[in-house]
C-alpha cells in the first residue's frame, strides 16, 4: 500500500507558520500542503511566508487552499491528526487516542 501523507493547516492566523511548517516539511521529505480557510487566502505568496519557508518554495508553489476540512481530506482513506485547542478549560468531546509510533506501524502492517 502506498502511503500519500498530506499536512493540513486549519484556520491559520499566522502566515509565518505556513513558511516554518513548509520547511520542516521539506527537511522531512514531505512535499503535500493543504490549509483549509487560512486568515489571509494570499498567504503562500506573502514575502514573510516566503522567507521562512527558507528553501521549501516548492512546497509553498503546489500547496492548496480548500474551504472545508471535508474537501481537504477527500479521497484519503486514512486520517490522522492533531490540534491545539483555543481555550484549554473547554470541556472536549473524549477521543480515541493511539500512539503515533503504534498507529504507523499498524498502517504499515495492514493488508489492502
Amino acid at each position: 500500500m502506498r502511503i500519500s501523507t498530506r499536512f493540513i493547516l486549519i484556520g491559520t492566523q499566522h502566515g509565518e507558520n505556513v513558511g516554518a511548517a513548509a520547511r520542516a516539511m521539506k527537511t522531512m521529505g514531505f512535499t503535500d500542503l493543504a490549509l483549509v480557510g487560512p486568515r489571509d487566502p494570499k498567504v503562500l505568496h506573502r514575502q514573510k511566508v516566503v522567507q521562512r519557508a527558507s528553501g521549501a518554495n516548492d512546497i509553498l508553489k503546489n500547496a492548496n487552499i480548500f474551504n472545508s476540512l471535508e474537501e481537504a481530506v477527500a479521497e484519503r482513506n486514512v486520517v490522522c491528526g492533531t490540534g491545539m485547542p483555543f481555550d484549554m478549560y473547554r470541556k472536549r468531546t473524549e477521543r480515541k487516542y493511539i500512539e503515533p509510533r503504534t498507529f504507523f506501524d499498524k498502517l504499515v502492517n495492514e493488508e489492502g
